[in-house]
């Protein structure tokens, strides 16, 4: 592949963010499905669950063989507190993330460009 061609591929969001949002939207996936979503291997899937688990984003319970998780909807997401320009951002939680509440967010952010 040209370096042309890897700039093309580049994405918005981390594997990690990707796997909250799938979580957040749509309780009860296992790895394999959330996998098959995302286009990424059960084993990324494992390491983004087990780093988002060890940041209190998510909880797992486990239940027989299956594992289930749960969102931790009032964390607080992990991003740059600034843009640089000496204007704040406002603290935003996992819930921000959530399908019917973007909008929200998107409405309220376009003050800090």
């Amino acid at each position: 592949m040209s370096q042309q061609e890897n700039r093309k591929e580049w994405q918005l969001f981390t594997s990690h963010g990707l796997v909250l949002i799938s979580l957040l939207n749509v309780q009860g996936k296992t790895v394999r499905e959330i996998g098959l979503e995302l286009n990424l291997t059960d084993r990324a899937i494992a390491r983004a669950i087990s780093d988002l688990e060890e940041a209190g984003y998510i909880v797992k319970t486990k239940l027989g063989r299956r594992c289930f998780y749960r969102v931790n909807e009032e964390h607080k997401l992990k991003y740059p507190q600034s843009l640089g320009n000496g204007v704040e951002m406002p603290t935003l939680t996992v819930k921000s993330l959530k399908a019917e509440n973007l909008g929200t967010h998107a409405e309220h952010l376009i003050g800090y460009q």
